[in-house]
């Protein structure tokens, strides 16, 4: 995890998941029956990527829109759940949360027809995590073993210590320290195989024509002119191609997008959501998906190493309080937001829908008296923000209902640019609260806890520290078993009520529409269209 990663502007016809013994975390599902092969086309709009596409340098949402269509990973995300479901892997076993030992399915092929081996993953990763390199996705390779020795300018070795291949199909993880979410991870892009056809030129032919082992192959196209798409023939994995050929056309304008989904040249566009929802709604009525995304907005409080007035966990609470979460969404959002109940979005595996409780829900009577506890705030309270973003706004409607509740005085401030923003915050010399969102880099209530909220953690913008917070956190990480490690993650997320380190307000939806020509199609849980699922009309 690093600070500019995600500190962000912000299973149809399956058999049923049955989790296997020893395994960690991974659910086994049923292989499709043979299907028959997909017809029909469609087009679909898509931002130009902005890196190479290769997986463990592609971070930005335009270029995984290319990769995530034509690759596997080991594990995919369960759109309902966020619960990592074996796709590449028939098993990831573990005993201790430390070392993991992967068994490959026997029938997975690349595009090109080539197996799926475990050497392709092992070689993959440590590329990926080699300093030299410069991969944008190195950071997600920390926590296996012998990182460090790798990663630098100047590495002491080429290879991870922790990865061994053991056999065709097989290949074992040691971690640096017990990680119980590490299979959660294995569905990112990152840590999806290279074929080895990939070495012959270091990736100059892949990138111009990625191959996968995805349910799509790359027919025709290139970086910044768009790609068509064929269903990959040879594909044998859980989630079969759907449409037969995907255009995929990519748009520097968001509005040209917009006029050609409603022309009908356009049949999907899985961002309507940056228009409101009454202009969206209004023009395509029920061609419309919706989906929390994988993120959190929240108001932080300072550092105490710039401001110490925030100190009082009772002021903290009264001032979550005194929110009117559900007016400032529907004020300032409509449908284009949730009004926040916890520390993780809905779609995130291990996620209570009551995280926070009481202590996010509107309460002016326990507000005021919590807040004359602690004393009030001499200074006029403030909430600081970027400008030019969408979070003046919602700001200013935090702000009235502080006001409104406690009779005092709170003001929007302000910031010029992100940069400067995220500066004064990371130097610590932010007074006053201040806005900050978390992007998921994986579907995981943990995901949402440790980066933020473990003490030192790198993005743990207000040095909140608290010995049993960490405890609870070390415990759940050293459980094998993911039910009882959400279990423990969650105990730790009602400590968060009680200390308000940072207060969740809203999750940020995303919406998607299609054209006349498609039946129904649904959003993945990182609010991306999955091509696997639509249906045509």
């Amino acid at each position: 995890m690093t600070t500019s990663r995600r500190r962000e502007t912000a299973a149809a016809g399956a058999a049923a998941a049955v989790i296997l013994s020893g395994c960690a975390g991974v659910a086994e599902v049923a292989g499709p029956a043979a299907p028959t092969a997909p017809t029909g086309a469609i087009t679909v709009a898509r931002c130009p990527a902005a890196r190479p596409l290769v997986p463990s340098d592609t971070a930005e949402l335009c270029g995984m829109r290319v990769l995530d269509a034509v690759t596997a990973r080991l594990v995919r995300y369960d759109r309902a759940t966020g619960r990592a479901l074996n796709d590449l892997a028939a098993s990831i076993a573990t005993k201790d949360a430390q070392k993991f030992t992967i068994t490959l399915r026997s029938n997975a092929r690349y595009s090109d027809g080539t197996p799926v081996r475990a050497a392709d993953f092992v070689r993959a990763w440590n590329r990926g995590a080699y300093g030299p390199n410069k991969q944008a996705n190195q950071f997600l390779f920390q926590p296996i073993a012998g990182f460090h020795k790798v990663a630098g300018k100047k590495p002491r070795t080429k290879t991870l210590s922790g990865l061994k291949v053991t056999g065709e199909r097989t290949f074992t993880v040691k971690l640096s320290r017990p990680g119980s979410t590490f299979p959660q991870r294995l569905g990112m892009l990152a840590f999806a195989p290279l074929p080895p056809s990939f070495f012959a030129d270091n990736g100059a032919a892949f990138q111009r024509r990625p191959v996968g082992a995805g349910p799509y192959r790359v027919e025709s196209g290139s970086p910044s002119g768009g790609f068509v798409l064929s269903a990959n023939p040879g594909y044998t994995g859980p989630t079969p191609p759907s449409v037969g050929r995907v255009t995929l056309r990519p748009y520097t304008d968001h509005s040209e997008a917009w006029a050609d989904l409603l022309a009908g040249d356009v049949d999907l566009m899985d961002e309507v959501s940056l228009l409101t929802p009454q202009v969206y709604e209004r023009q395509l009525g029920d061609r419309v998906a919706r989906a929390p995304s994988m993120a959190l907005q929240m108001i932080w409080f300072p550092s105490p190493k710039a401001d110490r007035s925030y100190g009082s966990a009772k002021l903290r609470r009264a001032l979550s309080l005194a929110i009117d979460r559900n007016a400032v969404v529907r004020a300032v959002w409509g449908r284009g937001a949730g009004a926040a109940t916890g520390w993780s979005p809905p779609g995130a595996f291990g996620t209570d829908r009551k995280g926070c409780g009481p202590a996010c829900a509107y309460n002016p009577k326990q507000a005021k008296k919590l807040f004359k506890e602690a004393g009030g705030h001499a200074a006029p309270l403030r909430i600081s923000f970027h400008a030019g973003a969408d979070h003046e706004a919602w700001v200013k409607a935090v702000c009235r209902s502080i006001q409104s509740t406690l009779g005092v005085t709170c003001k929007p401030t302000a910031v010029r640019d992100f940069a400067t923003f995220r500066s004064r915050v990371e130097n610590r010399k932010q007074t006053g609260m201040f806005r900050a969102g978390w992007l998921a880099d994986y579907p995981s209530l943990e995901n949402f806890l440790t980066p933020q909220f473990a003490s030192g953690a790198v993005v743990n913008d207000g040095d909140f520290s608290d010995a049993k917070f960490d405890t609870l956190l070390a415990k759940a990480a050293r459980t094998a078993d993911p039910a009882k490690a959400n279990a423990v993650y969650r105990q730790a997320e009602r400590r968060l009520r009680t200390l308000m380190p940072a207060i969740p307000l809203y999750y940020p939806v995303i919406a998607g529409g299609w054209s006349t020509d498609i039946a129904s199609a649904s959003l993945g849980v990182f609010g991306i269209f999955d091509l696997t699922t639509i249906e045509l009309a």
